[in-house]
């Protein structure tokens, strides 16, 4: 109680961690010994000159030991998810050998309460972000936001349900996939169905459609064949939904790679109770190769 952590005079830059509790783990932690156990821990008024103000913790089973128990009953004592400073607990994935020699950054500190209890991203909008060769996303338990967008519309997909409903198969009404501002290449087709999905609606749009801070102008999600035409075998489309899905898009440009011609839709909607919604979406630069049959950027199939 009321603890404070300073730097110390011989090693400032590696002091100054944890103003309760500082625990340094050496080697590999054996997370199923449960010998680390803060169940009994009181946490009042404690600060610290850097990170965690009542406990900072290093070990590279920092993620493992976080997600022990129920709601990281091992590692908060008293703390609460609902009222607590989040920066009372604060740790970093290191051997405590090597803490000394290689000082953390900044960003790579953990709130250990999001290894129990991630937030939802700002307005329930889950981010994507891929370009072939250049900005990419990352598909990690913690993507979604605009700054830490996933890498695939496949992953954030399953983030939904992940986090709101606390599992990738619950079902979770409505799904907003967000595309970010620096666009989406899609390298291969994408069927999307309810079953799969868990959820009657899935929704593209741009970066924070519809918010304060919502991009000028439209996204962009470019389909690179790149003449490849195996990636167009046995598939409907390139984005394809079924099951009664309901598909909208918002403010997307879709086009596509400049060498390609494609010979399955864009946008394949089948099903009588599927819907598709396009809200200030352009395609441009689409080239079709001829085919046997009618084919058009988007084919909307209802069976009588």
């Amino acid at each position: 109680q009321d603890c404070k952590a300073f730097p110390s005079t011989q090693h400032p830059s590696s002091t100054g961690f944890g103003g309760g509790i500082c625990i340094g783990v050496t080697g590999t932690y054996d997370v199923a010994s449960q010998s680390i156990d803060l169940h009994g821990m009181k946490i009042y008024g404690n600060t610290a000159d850097k990170n965690g103000k009542s406990l900072y913790v290093v070990m590279t089973k920092l993620k493992e030991w976080c997600e022990t128990g129920l709601l990281g009953e091992y590692v908060k004592g008293n703390y609460s998810d609902d009222t607590s400073t989040e920066t009372d607990l604060e740790g970093f994935v290191m051997d405590f050998r090597d803490f000394y020699t290689l000082l953390p950054s900044q960003t790579d500190q953990k709130i250990l309460e999001h290894y129990w209890n991630s937030p939802i991203p700002s307005f329930s909008i889950w981010h994507v972000l891929y370009r072939n060769g250049g900005q990419q996303g990352s598909d990690n338990s913690d993507c979604g936001e605009v700054a830490a967008s996933c890498k695939t519309i496949e992953h954030a997909i399953k983030q939904v349900s992940l986090k709101k409903a606390g599992s990738i198969e619950q079902y979770v009404e409505v799904k907003n996939i967000g595309i970010n501002q620096n666009g989406y290449d899609l390298q291969y087709p994408m069927q999307l169905s309810k079953s799969d999905s868990h959820t009657d609606v899935i929704k593209i749009m741009k970066q924070m459609y519809g918010t304060p801070t919502q991009m000028t102008g439209n996204a962009e999600i470019k389909i690179l064949k790149n003449n490849d035409n195996t990636k167009e075998s046995n598939k409907q489309g390139w984005i394809s939904a079924s099951e009664g899905l309901q598909l909208r898009f918002y403010c997307i440009n879709i086009i596509m790679d400049t060498i390609s011609k494609l010979s399955i839709p864009i946008v394949y909607i089948e099903g009588t109770n599927s819907i598709l919604e396009l809200n200030t979406v352009t395609f441009s630069g689409i080239k079709l190769s001829p085919t046997s049959e009618p084919k058009g950027i988007v084919e909307i199939k209802v069976d009588n």
